[in-house]
């Protein structure tokens, strides 16, 4: 299975001998007209599958539809879906955010471990490799 997701288009040909030469360019190989059953472009957002058990090429269509029906999707998002009038917000009643006694209280539990991170870290960065002098064409560039 192959999904392009927006990427450089590919292009494809099936022939008669049931072949598919896929690539990022037309005329990779050469194929003579007489063989080619259908010419193609995969787009972007398309999925193309060759099964090679069955000796089939699926379809776009056919096999998103395949994947949505495998399991009850439908069914899980009608269940579970929440949208942001289901969400507690400090306005409605017997909603409540963290008290200003417990938003101090993380403040505080925080700063030994902001010190330990900056003695942890270099005090400062070393010094930039010396550049060589500018030439005049790159006298011009810095000005």
């Amino acid at each position: 299975m192959l999904d392009r997701n927006g990427l450089r288009p590919a292009r494809y040909v099936i022939t008669r001998d049931k072949r598919i030469i896929l690539a990022s360019e037309a005329g990779v190989l050469d194929v003579e007209p007489e063989q080619v059953v259908r010419k193609g472009r995969l787009q972007p957002g398309r999925l193309l599958l060759v099964d090679t058990r069955a000796g089939a090429i699926v379809s776009d269509d056919e096999l998103k539809s395949r994947i949505a029906g495998a399991q009850p999707y439908r069914r899980w998002l009608q269940r579970h879906l929440k949208t942001l009038d289901d969400l507690p917000s400090p306005q409605k009643e017997g909603a409540s955010g963290p008290s200003p006694s417990v938003a101090g209280d993380l403040t505080r539990q925080q700063l030994p471990l902001r010190s330990a991170l900056q003695n942890a870290l270099p005090s400062s960065a070393p010094d930039p490799p010396a550049l060589p002098a500018p030439t005049s064409g790159m006298a011009w560039a810095t000005r």
